[in-house]
């Protein structure tokens, strides 16, 4: 697995979600963008990613709980996942982890205000495709979603090899 750190350098563009979308099915264009699920129990996080993520050609859709998430049974098509790893209830975590038990592997990217090595070695073993430290920059989340886009193109097709990873900090969010 490769991890690509940010803490001396910030990633280049990243292409837009249609964009990223219109390479998908062999030239074939899809025009239904990426749909982003956010969880987490801050307000002001998920006001604010929701923003950022339209603003960038997502469709976005968020939650204050795992629990709510479960719920409301939104776990088909082109999903990314966006989980914050203290939640109250269930973790984003163990979310993660009962979601995969059940067959639902959509990428994930995992951020936290509250780093601890532990947590990001289960995102890697977990298979995340990111994992950031709050606060983080636009341009770290959106470098993330890029791997998220690339790995749907590519879902089923990947086997055992080597996955990106991107684990990156920032300044503002």
């Amino acid at each position: 697995m490769l991890i690509a750190q940010t803490r001396s350098k910030k990633a280049s563009y990243v292409q837009p979600a249609f964009d990223i979308l219109m390479r998908i099915g062999e030239g074939s264009v899809d025009e239904k963008p990426l749909t982003v699920l956010v969880v987490d129990d801050d307000e002001s996080v998920r006001r604010a990613l929701k923003r950022l993520l339209r603003s960038n050609g997502f469709q976005v859709v968020t939650f204050e709980s795992a629990e709510d998430f479960l719920q409301s049974g939104l776990v088909q098509g082109t999903l990314c996942l966006i989980l914050d790893i203290r939640l109250p209830g269930i973790s984003g975590l163990d979310l993660y982890d009962n979601l995969a038990s059940s067959g639902v592997t959509h990428p994930v990217i995992f951020m936290t205000a509250h780093d601890n090595p532990q947590w990001q070695e289960m995102a890697e073993k977990a298979g995340a495709v990111g994992y950031l430290r709050k606060p983080f920059d636009e341009q770290s989340l959106l470098s993330a979603l890029g791997l998220a886009c690339s790995r749907n193109e590519q879902r089923g097709l990947q086997g055992n090899q080597e996955r990106e990873t991107y684990f990156g900090e920032g300044t503002v969010c």
